[in-house]
């Protein structure tokens, strides 16, 4: 399958909330304070948090979202004189830095996204400028013999796309050993004596992408994605959230404790699992990789951004209080503004034959060259809606839904006709369709209470459809557990008002509102489920 182009989508619902949120703000933000004039006046210690700006990666998002239309032309206009501005900041030798002296590793981390996002602007909006310092940038890391930096395999690969410049592919294979084994890789860049989540999945999406865009690659899945997949589905290493990094103080290495405290989920680390998955639904086209994007969009990666767009949280834990990162500099919050503006391109997939796989549920518009594709719905809240096919003459092509695996009864209506769509499946239909047709969705989300492994045996979370839900107050020592059916759980509102039944003093039953993953009010994931071990789950995504 193939990715439409950004322009192809209009993209609403609460992604097109969340991405008008960040855009604004951006907009808002003192950008000479926060990133510009660090480049502009170099420093031997810049005054930025760890010695890294993050513009590299905050451009390349606005690039993104431009090219989706978000606030159309003052996001555009910006764009255009950040990117000039930075282009001038350029030494005579290439240098694109916050440093006046020695550089380090995260003066090479910000180059590596700084090429990415004047790659992306050439590529995306035909700027010829910027792909030229991009290539006088990635020459001049040559020159200096630039060790492996995170983000650097992905920014020469894409200069090699852009370019052909064979200096960028050949570093690559020779200097980065892109093409070598995933276990020669694990001991290059440790942290904490363990391997760093993010880096490790930068690594697999670049060897991804040097299959699919060089003669380099076998043509075959690269050692790295299949083990990502591994632990990812397999492994036991992702919460339920979908968040897959952990272990306190600092929760960016792989682990399977699953003990939930402390700071656990990266959002670098969520951010570059749903880039690769995106790929990978593309790619491979199975269901189960849309419902591990979606599993971490609404959850792990939505609960890092406040409500007004504002903040970002570096972690997302699990069973710990919200902390907000402070800075607008520094990787995390960037990459969550990239990721975010990539969503809309991972809602609809072309097929061969030209048809329309339909990968994320939300309120969109598809338009192509023949058709626009309306789809209406209220999702994830709720989880049915419509797709109507606007176009001036009929049209043939294939529509294909993604059934999701929790999902227990998939009905779909077309013409007349009532189908049923298999759990996990594709529910496909080609047809001559006329303008005004329209196809309905209904897939059966009753709550299911999934059961905890490892450090959560003997626990239980509570979800309804892709969201994972929890309580807004903290009880300690398992002061409520759940105990009574799924069924006598019901919504109300954004919320699931819950039974459960206190363990102490005089127990009684109590009927506690539990709130999405991602808003500020949860606090608590994981209860006790010692009462009701044969009604829980296990999660159908991660098997344990």
């Amino acid at each position: 399958m193939k990715k439409f182009l950004y322009r192809d989508i209009d993209c609403g619902g609460e992604i097109r909330h969340r991405m008008d949120l960040a855009a604004n703000y951006i907009l808002e933000m003192d950008v000479d304070a926060v990133f510009a004039r660090h480049f502009k006046k170099r420093k031997p210690i810049p005054e930025v948090p760890g010695h890294f700006a993050g513009y590299g990666m905050l451009l390349d998002a606005v690039v993104k979202a431009v090219a989706s239309g978000i606030c159309e032309k003052k996001l555009a206009d910006w764009k255009e004189k950040q990117i000039a501005e930075l282009i001038r900041t350029q030494s005579m030798d290439g240098s694109i830095s916050i440093f006046s002296g020695k550089r380090g590793v995260w003066d090479n981390h910000e180059q590596a996204y700084i090429i990415q996002a004047f790659v992306q602007d050439y590529a995306l909006h035909g700027n010829q400028e910027a792909l030229k310092s991009a290539l006088r940038l990635g020459f001049y890391l040559i020159k200096e013999k630039t060790e492996l930096n995170l983000g650097l395999e992905s920014a020469f690969l894409m200069l090699y796309r852009e370019s052909g410049e064979p200096a960028f592919l050949d570093y690559c294979l020779n200097e980065f050993s892109l093409a070598g084994s995933l276990a020669e890789f694990d001991g290059k860049i440790p942290v904490n004596g363990s391997i760093h989540v993010y880096t490790w999945i930068a690594r697999v999406l670049a060897q991804f992408q040097l299959g699919l865009w060089t003669d380099a690659g076998t043509g075959n899945l690269p050692e790295g994605v299949l083990e990502l997949y591994r632990r990812i589905f397999g492994g036991g290493y992702p919460m339920i959230t979908g968040g897959c990094s952990g272990v306190p103080p600092w929760g960016e290495i792989w682990d399977r404790s699953q003990d939930g405290f402390g700071r656990r989920g990266e959002t670098c680390a969520a951010a570059y699992l749903m880039r690769m998955t995106g790929e990978m639904i593309a790619f491979d086209g199975g269901t189960r990789y849309g419902d591990l994007f979606e599993r971490i969009m609404y959850n792990t990666f939505f609960a890092a951004q406040s409500p007004d767009g504002k903040q970002t949280r570096y972690f997302v834990p699990v069973d710990e209080p919200f902390e907000w990162y402070p800075h607008d500099t520094y990787c995390c919050p960037n990459n969550y503004r990239r990721m975010l503006f990539e969503i809309p391109e991972n809602i609809y997939f072309q097929t061969s034959g030209n048809g329309i796989y339909v990968n994320l549920y939300t309120d969109s518009t598809l338009k192509t060259e023949r058709f626009h594709l309306v789809q209406k719905t209220a999702y994830p809240e709720t989880t049915s809606g419509s797709f109507t096919v606007r176009a001036p003459a009929p049209v043939d092509f294939e529509l294909s839904l993604r059934i999701p695996g929790w999902c227990r009864n998939a009905v779909i209506r077309c013409g007349g006709m009532a189908y049923s769509g298999e759990s996990g499946g594709v529910w496909k239909l080609h047809r001559r369709w006329h303008d005004g047709d329209k196809v309905e969705f209904d897939f059966a989300n009753p709550p299911r209470m999934i059961t905890g492994y490892a450090a959560q045996t003997g626990r239980a979370a509570l979800m309804r459809g892709p969201l994972v839900y929890g309580s807004p107050e903290k009880r300690t020592n398992d002061f409520l557990t759940l105990s009574y059916l799924p069924e006598e759980i019901r919504p109300e509102g954004d919320s699931l008002l819950v039974p459960m039944q206190t363990t102490c003093f005089r127990p009684k039953r109590m009927e506690i509102p539990f709130c999405r993953f991602s808003s500020p009010k949860r606090m608590q994931t994981y209860f006790d489920a010692s009462r009701i071990t044969g009604l829980l789950k296990e999660d159908e995504l991660f098997k344990h």
